[in-house]
């Protein structure tokens, strides 16, 4: 599960705090960590993803924090889509399936790599 600890309005400041940074410092992990982690609790999984690929860029390779920061925000990212899904469209079922795979699949992989 993604670290929720950080509120809604805060992470908003955090944000608004830290992007402008971000471009003066593009290499900065701990900025990249903390948007990383602000966006994720503002369910902007696609953005909280990309923070985290450009730490590991940076890292030069697979780091194990970052690793499973990748790995339990995509899975939060998969629990959030299927979370808003709406029960009553008549592709519910259908849409919950497809995702529940995916996030299925996403998990083997995940323990494929821890087994590498």
């Amino acid at each position: 599960m993604v670290d929720t600890t950080i509120d809604q309005a805060p992470a908003e400041a955090i944000i608004s705090q830290y992007e402008p940074l971000l471009a003066h410092c593009p290499k900065n992990i701990r900025i990249l960590k903390t948007l990383a982690e602000a966006y994720a609790s503002q369910q902007l999984f696609d953005k909280a993803l990309a923070c985290y690929k450009r730490v590991q860029a940076i890292h030069g390779g697979e780091s194990a924090d970052i690793k499973s920061a990748i790995t339990q925000t995509t899975m939060a990212r998969f629990d959030a889509a299927i979370s808003r899904l709406d029960s009553g469209a008549p592709d519910y079922e259908a849409q919950r399936s497809r995702l529940e795979n995916e996030r299925r699949e996403f998990e083997q992989s995940v323990m494929n790599w821890a087994a590498d």
